[in-house]
């Protein structure tokens, strides 16, 4: 639950950042929230990690498309604001971390 509600978070950052606001604001960072939610049940309904992504990318990237037309807006809006929560920022930096420490058995 954390997960999802952090993936709101940081998209609702991404979104300001961006400089959106109003409804766009809160729909991005809703959609942000919708793909974390995808790959969540992905993964507890035993997915590999490709598949989840995959599955949550496409469902962003459906909702932005659809959102962008309904509210005549840019896609990018919606979409880039909620991709950066499915960004595998742990991974990544455990692999760093393993390479600085030279861990060379333990990084991927």
């Amino acid at each position: 639950m954390t997960g999802i509600i952090g993936a709101f978070a940081g998209a609702l950052g991404f979104a300001c950042m961006y400089n959106l606001s109003g409804r766009n604001l809160w729909l991005a960072a809703a959609n942000g929230m919708m793909g974390q939610i995808v790959y969540v049940v992905a993964e507890a309904a035993q997915w590999n990690e490709f598949a989840a992504m995959a599955a949550a990318s496409l469902t962003v990237t459906l909702l932005a498309e659809l959102l962008a037309r309904i509210f005549c807006s840019p896609v990018t809006a919606y979409l880039v604001c909620a991709l950066i929560p499915l960004v595998p920022g742990k991974g990544i930096f455990e692999t760093i971390r393993c390479w600085i420490l030279d861990y060379a058995d333990a990084g991927g």
